[in-house]
């Protein structure tokens, strides 16, 4: 079988007349991959359908915005409004920074954000803070003056009105409040921004001693807002509205969890100063949803071997001490809700006390477990593995376990009561000692101030100064309490002069039982001279303070147990630190 060969030219005649492609404009706006392949692209978005109906990736479309112009034309001209249109470019709110604020701005981020950022709000003070300032004005001079004050105190003199960056820190502050007075944007936008001003305004004015101003103005303040935003959101949202939802301000472009816990705590602070160790019901029920008053309620000891890597063994460590620090908050919180029931105690019918002791034995079930677990857990640490580049944070473990005891009604490693009272003053001595221990591990350098993120041993040493158990441990924990350092923004000195007072109180009381009705001011009194336990009807059962207007002074309102049982008018001390 023989096949005709046909020859080029002859092809025309065979096939017939030659087909032509249909006319299109050229696109220069497909996908990649249609453009890989010279293919037509149908510009489906996100993803043409050319692409995934052949099984292909689509590698999604280029911004062409430069391309579908005139090459010779400068990029602030396009062609969306017409010829000649002019579209600004997109402007971030970056303040004017001068070589001060600069300076400042960077110590921030090197000294205060660390220094003021503890287990629970390190990732506001150290990550989302300095991120969301530089694009926030107002927000920007606030955190300038917060560095700047805070170097103005770092030093051993305590004169921060000499130094420069004081006068710096008045300059931005003005500054601050003016651009938040003076902002144009939505008022959920004005709303968050202010709630974070009102707590670097709060560590502000604490830094500097002027805790009326911290307390009363500017962290009511923000615990206002919160509570303002947070309702108009309950409104709309599904109930029953959880946790998460309820800690959340869906209107805000960062999480400002930390910053509630850290005005809420302020708020705290404030009720237990004015009402004299009561809490009050709407911010605890607030307080109780945080991490650093919640997080203890779901720990649990976790396994832990010497083959586990070195970064492990930190991350348990470090969630070891978040339960633990969590766990002091809370039972001090436990103590000034159950204040009224407590004074049950110390009545004289034995049945009564009894009653009232299981009664809130009964409410510390949950307290008690989670201290269980964290016994467990500082057991494995110390037995098991060799920490010696984690003493201080094992020590701060410990001492914090020792305070948490203390709180406690009933020590479940050591469930007979009288045991356990002869031992609580070697408790206390071991506080005493662990504190040494860690403020020497972290001391200052000479001629500054002790800026210290961690570790916090004041409220430790606190409870020590106030509650006794022995003397010579009072004494030395007020003189450590009285060394000059910052813990976060905190002065442990006002928590000595706070315990000072209460003891001398004590022993003026306690000499006038002893001498008759003869009153020994408290100028004659040697100071820690009374080396045996004052009684317990001679103790003080509560202190009410009230800042006044000038830099670390307030006058504190003494009531002991004897004053409260007979209606004895309380006597009232200014303290000054």
């Amino acid at each position: 079988m023989s096949m005709q060969l046909i020859r080029p030219e002859d092809e025309d005649q065979v096939s017939g007349p030659k087909r032509r492609r249909a006319y299109h404009k050229k696109s220069r706006t497909g996908c990649k991959t249609c453009k890989t392949r010279r293919v037509r692209c149908d510009e489906t978005r996100p993803s043409c359908q050319r692409c995934t109906s052949n099984g292909r990736t689509c590698e999604g479309y280029k911004n062409n915005i430069d391309e579908s112009t005139d090459p010779s034309t400068p990029a602030l001209y396009r062609q969306s409004g017409g010829p000649g249109t002019i579209i600004a470019p997109p402007k971030l709110l970056i303040p004017r920074k001068s070589p001060g604020e600069i300076r400042s701005y960077n110590y921030f981020l090197e000294v205060t954000g660390p220094a003021l950022s503890g287990l629970f709000d390190a990732e506001f003070w150290c990550r989302e803070l300095p991120k969301i300032c530089v694009a926030d004005p107002a927000l920007w001079h606030a955190v300038v003056a917060l560095g700047s004050i805070h170097e103005a105190c770092g030093y051993g003199d305590r004169e921060p009105e000499s130094k420069p960056q004081y006068a710096l820190c008045l300059q931005q502050y003005s500054a601050a409040v003016s651009t938040l007075r003076d902002t144009g944007s939505h008022r959920s936008t004005d709303r968050w921004r202010a709630i974070i001003a009102s707590a670097i305004f709060t560590c502000i004015y604490v830094i500097q001693g002027l805790y009326k101003q911290a307390l009363t103005i500017h962290a009511a303040a923000g615990c206002n807002l919160i509570r303002e935003i947070e309702t108009e959101q309950d409104v709309n949202r599904p109930q029953p509205i959880t946790r998460g939802q309820h800690d959340t301000l869906s209107s805000t472009p960062i999480n400002l969890t930390q910053v509630k816990d850290l005005l809420f705590d302020f708020e705290m602070l404030a009720q237990t100063f004015k009402s004299g160790g009561y809490a009050d019901g709407r911010n605890a029920a607030s307080l109780g949803r945080t991490d650093s008053y919640g997080y203890w309620r779901f720990y649990k000891s976790p396994i832990i071997s010497p083959e586990h890597p070195r970064h492990l063994v930190a991350a348990f460590l470090t969630r070891a001490r978040r339960a633990a620090e969590s766990l002091q908050n809370g039972l001090g919180l436990w103590w000034q809700e159950n204040r009224d029931d407590t004074h049950g105690l110390y009545g004289t019918d034995k049945s009564t006390v009894v009653a009232c002791y299981e009664k809130l034995l009964a409410r510390q079930v949950a307290h008690t477990r989670c201290y269980r677990e964290l016994q467990k857990t500082l057991r494995k640490f110390q037995k098991h593995l060799d920490l010696r580049d984690l003493v201080i944070e094992l020590d701060m473990l410990e001492l914090i376990q020792l305070t948490n005891s203390l709180y406690l009604l009933s020590d479940p490693e050591q469930p007979d009561p009288i045991i356990r009272q002869a031992k609580i003053p070697l408790v206390a001595d071991r506080i005493v000692k662990l504190s040494e221990i860690v403020l020497a591990q972290s001391a200052p350098s000479p001629g500054t101030l002790f800026l210290a993120p961690v570790p916090l041993t004041s409220g430790p040493l606190f409870l020590i100064a106030q509650s006794g158990f022995s003397q010579s441990s009072r004494k030395r924990a007020m003189e450590l309490l009285r060394r000059p350092r910052l813990e976060g923004f905190w002065e442990p000195a006002m928590s000595a002069s706070l315990a000072e007072a209460m003891w001398t109180r004590e022993q003026e009381l306690w000499r006038q039982a002893q001498s008759g009705d003869k009153y020994v001011s408290a100028e004659e009194i040697e100071f820690g001279f009374v080396h045996d336990e004052i009684p317990l009807p001679y103790r003080v059962c509560s202190v009410r303070c009230q800042f006044s207007d000038k830099k670390r002074e307030a006058l504190v309102t003494i009531v002991t147990q004897i004053e409260e049982q007979n209606g004895i008018a309380p006597v009232q001390r200014i303290i000054h630190w």
